[in-house]
């Protein structure tokens, strides 16, 4: 019996390994859609992780298969600190593909991601026009939207 090739279309994106980025995975709707997307990911057999900067008493449970990553559990910190420790944790996690979760973690994730030759996803579940957070803020966020796959 013969098999017939499949060919890939350029530009379709093979997703080997996801991290996804998320504030916290406090009871939340970008929060669920996090834990949700991670545990069918893996059940497809792309390895999926979950990154947030902290982690709260009442979160959604981290799928069996992912694995969960805070950046800084007991200490708040610097603007340097967050860059640098997201990047490393991205380098080392060897994702291809980064989804972050709400526009405004875009500031921290985008330019943690340069240089590092992965794709970045940006999922906003509200219109970012009508960003109800500092007014810088979005304008830096929808600047650095620009370099996202």
């Amino acid at each position: 019996m013969k098999i017939a090739s499949c060919r890939i279309p350029e530009g379709i994106m093979i997703m080997k390994k996801l991290i996804i980025y998320n504030m916290c995975l406090a009871r939340g709707g970008a929060e669920r859609v996090s834990v949700y997307l991670a545990d069918y990911l893996v059940k497809q057999g792309i390895a999926c992780d979950i990154v947030t900067e902290k982690k709260w008493d009442s979160e959604y449970e981290v799928p069996e298969g992912v694995a969960r990553i805070t950046l800084a559990q007991d200490k708040k910190l610097s603007a340097i600190e967050k860059f640098l420790k997201l990047r490393r944790t991205i380098k080392e996690l060897g994702a291809d593909t980064v989804l972050i979760m709400g526009v405004p973690n875009c500031i921290w994730v985008i330019p943690a991601c340069i240089g590092l030759g992965v794709k970045i996803v940006v999922s906003e579940r509200n219109d970012p026009r009508n960003f109800l957070g500092k007014k810088t803020v979005g304008e830096i966020s929808r600047f650095l939207m620009r370099f996202a796959h």
